[in-house]
């Protein structure tokens, strides 16, 4: 039985009158077309495969062929027998010299099941290390990038790249993208029977937030405004005190999901980050009277209004309600407590915040992630009730004392 190894290029021009360079295998006819990392002219391929090219593609592309045909007769000797296309795929598809590493990425993303969202932002970072991987790592054996070095001069590449380009990246992103990288090299590791690399990151510590208390919150909610625009905002900011709503969800509210059922009403939702409904529900008296009001608008929203203009009014009526009131916030690169007036750094996403918090004190987590629209239990946990579960094991604990 034989075999013959040639070389095609494929699909339209990727620059000018280059194309993607692929080395077929044909056997018993049937055929597998492998990718290269080379691009060139049709022309510049006959050539080639008439050993006339010369120069470096010449001898690149005939190590690529020597190395595929090494690994088919080490098949052959293995097995007796020559590997068919799928085999050869399986048996010879995580070849350094014959796959980008383009191939890996599409392969890597193929298999995650995450969920849509998630894979937009892999598939980003992925695009950020495919950019570095061609810059720096192409001519290397992708077995020599498997490693911690690679993710760590990945990270100090993509800071100084934002630094000539005057972006800002920060600590988490980077922590977020090498972490990412990393992934990836472990994929590629298992594909080629290595090693991995033993996940070492750590999350930088982030800033702290602000996040009203009871007190703060009930001024915010009850102050004289002077403005009905920033009624609207503090009727919508009274109302999420009690659901932690994301501020695309508030604002988004269709009059035709809300129906009123005696002493509650309810709302349904479908989620913007999971693609799934929920319902979530009201009880008190002055939001339910609020909602009622709204109702009777025109329009199709409840109190429809760009996220912009309600984190401006929100900071308008938390100066009308706290004056120039002051907190601490943690400042991770400043490693300290910075001193902030509270009506310049509260947002939306403070009083999301607030009724989630609230909600695990008076519900317990599965309510208020319910609420908010959190689909990860843990996240919830990490992110909202570590604190506050933390200091009632204390308290519990304190009182058997006494």
């Amino acid at each position: 039985m034989k075999f013959t190894l040639r070389f095609y290029a494929l699909g339209t021009p990727i620059k000018g009158n280059n194309y993607k360079i692929y080395l077929r295998y044909y056997t018993s006819g049937t055929s597998l077309n492998l990718p290269t990392k080379y691009t060139m002219t049709k022309e510049q391929v006959k050539m080639v495969n008439k050993g006339e090219l010369g120069g470096a593609l010449q001898d690149g592309l005939d190590e690529v062929k020597m190395d595929l045909r090494q690994a088919i007769i080490k098949y052959q000797i293995k097995t007796n027998a020559l590997p068919s296309p799928i085999h050869l795929k399986e048996y010879y598809n995580v070849a350094e010299n014959i796959l980008p590493i383009e191939w890996y990425v599409n392969e890597y993303l193929k298999q995650l099941t995450t969920k849509r969202s998630s894979k937009v932002v892999y598939g980003s970072h992925l695009k950020q290390f495919k950019q570095y991987y061609n810059s720096n790592l192409f001519k290397l054996p992708i077995k020599s990038v498997i490693h911690k070095i690679t993710v760590e001069n990945y990270g100090v590449w993509l800071q100084k790249k934002n630094e000539f380009q005057h972006k800002s990246i920060s600590r988490l992103q980077v922590y977020n993208m090498k972490g990412t990288a990393q992934r990836l090299l472990n994929f590629i590791a298992d594909k080629l029977d290595q090693p991995q690399i033993p996940f070492y990151l750590k999350q930088p510590t982030l800033n702290d937030h602000y996040t009203p208390n009871a007190e703060e919150f009930e001024k915010i909610v009850n102050v004289s405004v002077e403005t009905k625009a920033q009624k609207r905002v503090q009727d919508m900011t009274y109302i999420n005190g009690f659901w932690g709503l994301r501020i695309n969800e508030l604002l988004s509210i269709r009059k035709q999901n809300i129906t009123f059922n005696g002493d509650h009403l309810s709302v349904r939702f479908t989620d913007f980050k999971n693609n799934r409904s929920r319902d979530v529900v009201l009880m008190d008296t002055r939001a339910i009277k609020t909602v009622r009001h709204y109702m009777t608008t025109k329009g199709d929203y409840l109190n429809r209004m760009d996220d912009t203009f309600f984190n401006r009014n929100l900071r308008e009526i938390t100066k009308l309600a706290l004056k120039d009131k002051a907190t601490f916030i943690y400042n991770a690169k400043a490693e300290d407590d910075l001193k902030h007036i509270i009506a310049d750094v509260i947002t939306s996403h403070s009083i999301r915040r607030f009724a989630v918090i609230r909600n695990i004190e008076l519900y317990g987590i599965d309510v208020a992630r319910t609420f908010s629209g959190h689909k990860n239990y843990e996240i919830v946990v990490r992110h909202y009730a570590k604190d506050f579960l933390d200091k009632q094991v204390a308290l519990k604990k304190l009182r058997r004392g006494y």
